[in-house]
């Protein structure tokens, strides 16, 4: 047997007859079980697979993968050795333990033309499918075999099977950039609007305007694909096109009457994302377009909230250029410049004090700009609001200034910024007064002996609380805070530190 085989691999036509002749089974498998016609139709050595069935071999002998010599001699492209296989009787539909066919393993190769014409032309099941669901037309959109597409659509192949992943040929030509291949699918009357099981519910033109495929995206339009189909995100092909800033595409969808406002499952609009990751050259696109840049999100965000918040300065300059409402509040009652004030967004700031913002808005909790900036630290985002007109005195529902927000936070030179913008322990009358006003924290003001100077509350139940006294009579300690308040998570000696500066502050502008 390992002569015969020996033979076999040589294509040793006379050797091989010669064993034969002296009784080797012309059947004999070798592990693998594979036969000699299983080795000589892979090889394509057709005088040999000839000799073997002058010998009586059987042609669909299979191996232990499933696979016949038919299989084996259309996965390696021998064209000849296919046709003489099948007029020797073989069954072109017989499948591998994969439930693939001849057909299947030759359409995935794109230069074996020739072998799917061979097995065409013995009438094989040309929908079969395999056990993840592909038929051969699935194969041959996958590997992008444009010629042997239009072979199997000229045989009247189903071209809307869908494989176990919920896909149909064109969702894989389309996923897999086959781009020719699938405008081949279109003229074959195919379902566009068929949502992918395995890409959360798209359809080509989902795929096709997220992967930035103009002229498919343009075919797909031209034969009455859904502008308007959502996946399951609720996004339509526009807010993906606009995701992966797929300008050509975005101008297709746009001409060809697509929503610029759609929201998503979310309530985000495709301004509203683009917005939010700072996609300049989007948000241009879609006010060119018209996008509703009022629209809001379930927070009530609207996109220059979104633009401000991140820190997006081109944005935001388009979004106020194009006359958007400054001003307008999200469910907190928060402004966008109360959003690039808490996350520090200095150039923002500036750009929406330049456009004239109400820098004295309040939110629900009547903290302004300048509360959070004074709270977070963020000292030139002070300065500028100071400078724009923040009101140093006003206070919040709980009766706290911004100083009393940068006192309690250790932020010494924020408050210092707005001693010297004259802060004061007590406002005036136009706004709430601190003095003797409990705070949410239970705690009050500390009362010092100089009438001007609104400084922290101080914790009790600490062990070095008579250090405050030891001073020469410059604060007075008022307190009804719990033990586990946020006031009394505060360190005493950052406290006494600020309670430091402070009194020596106050000495200089005497």
């Amino acid at each position: 047997m390992q002569a015969l085989w020996k033979a076999n691999e040589r294509g040793d036509i006379e050797a091989i007859e010669r064993l034969l002749e002296q009784g080797v089974p012309v059947d004999a498998a070798d592990a693998r079980g594979r036969t000699a016609l299983h080795s000589a139709s892979k090889r394509g050595f057709v005088e040999v697979v000839q000799l073997l069935f002058a010998h009586g071999v059987n042609a669909d002998v299979k191996d232990k993968h499933g696979s016949t010599p038919l299989h084996l001699a259309s996965k390696y492209g021998q064209a000849n050795t296919v046709r003489l296989l099948l007029a020797r009787g073989a069954n072109v539909n017989a499948a591998d333990k994969l439930g693939k066919t001849a057909l299947h393993l030759a359409t995935e190769e794109r230069e074996y033309v020739d072998v799917v014409k061979a097995l065409l032309e013995h009438d094989p099941d040309a929908n079969a499918m395999d056990k993840d669901g592909y038929s051969p037309l699935h194969s041959a959109c996958y590997w992008g075999c444009l010629e042997i597409v239009h072979m199997l659509l000229a045989h009247g192949v189903d071209t809307n099977l869908v494989n176990k992943d919920g896909n149909v040929p064109l969702h894989l030509a389309t996923c897999w950039g086959n781009v020719e291949v699938a405008k081949a699918l279109l003229e074959y009357g195919i379902d566009m609007n068929v949502a992918m099981g395995a890409w959360k519910g798209r359809t080509a033109l989902h795929l096709a305007s997220y992967q930035g495929r103009v002229e498919l995206v343009k075919a797909l339009v031209a034969k009455g694909a859904d502008l308007e189909a959502v996946d399951e995100l609720g996004k339509t092909p526009l807010q993906l096109a606009c995701q992966s800033r797929r300008l050509n595409v975005m101008k297709v969808l746009a001409a060809s009457g697509a929503n610029m406002n759609n929201l998503d499952k979310h309530g985000i609009s495709s301004l509203h994302e683009a917005c939010r990751h700072g996609r300049l050259e989007v948000v241009r696109k879609l006010l060119a377009y018209d996008a509703d840049a009022t629209a809001v999100q379930k927070d009530g965000k609207t996109a220059l909230h979104l633009a401000s918040y991140n820190g997006h300065v081109g944005v935001t300059l388009s979004l106020l250029t194009r006359g958007v409402d400054a001003n307008a509040t999200d469910k907190g009652g928060k402004t966008a410049l109360h959003w690039a004030s808490q996350r520090n967004h200095t150039r923002v700031v500036k750009t929406l004090l330049a456009h004239g913002v109400n820098v004295n808005a309040v939110h629900k909790g009547a903290w302004t700009a300048l509360h959070i900036a004074s709270h977070k630290g963020h000292t030139r985002v002070v300065k500028l609001l100071l400078a724009h007109g923040a009101n140093v005195n006003i206070v919040d529902k709980a009766g706290k200034s911004a100083l009393h927000f940068a006192t309690l936070s250790g932020r010494t030179r924020v408050a210092k910024a707005l001693l010297l913008r004259g802060a004061q322990q007590t406002p005036p009358a136009t706004t709430r007064s601190s003095q003797n006003l409990r705070t949410s924290d239970g705690c009050t003001s500390l009362k010092p002996s100089y009438p001007n100077l609104s400084c922290a509350a101080v914790p009790e139940n600490r062990p070095d609380t008579h250090l405050i006294a030891s001073k020469p009579q410059s604060f007075s300690v008022s307190c009804h805070s719990k033990p586990h308040s946020a006031v009394n998570r505060l360190d005493y000696r950052q406290f006494n530190s600020q309670a430091q500066y402070l009194d020596n502050q106050v000495g200089n502008r005497r």
